[in-house]
């Protein structure tokens, strides 16, 4: 875990909160074809096991025209 992610711990813990995320990447840079988790979603100890938390990736091509 990187220092960002140490944070993000830190500050759940301080303020009591849980993660839902199961570490899959929810995130695509195409240009180098990386994958990262960039979305997180949080909850409270409380509504941890109404959830089950699920990404799927939908890949959208966007085609610009260019109009003179």
């Amino acid at each position: 875990m990187d220092r960002s992610g140490k944070e993000v711990e830190a500050f759940l813990d301080t303020l009591n909160l849980c993660m839902l995320n199961d570490g899959s990447a929810t995130y695509f840079h195409s240009p180098t074809a990386s994958q990262t988790a960039i979305d997180l979603s949080i909850c409270s100890p409380s509504l941890l096991q109404d959830f089950k938390w699920k990404f799927t990736m939908i890949y959208v091509e966007v085609i610009t025209f260019l109009l003179f």
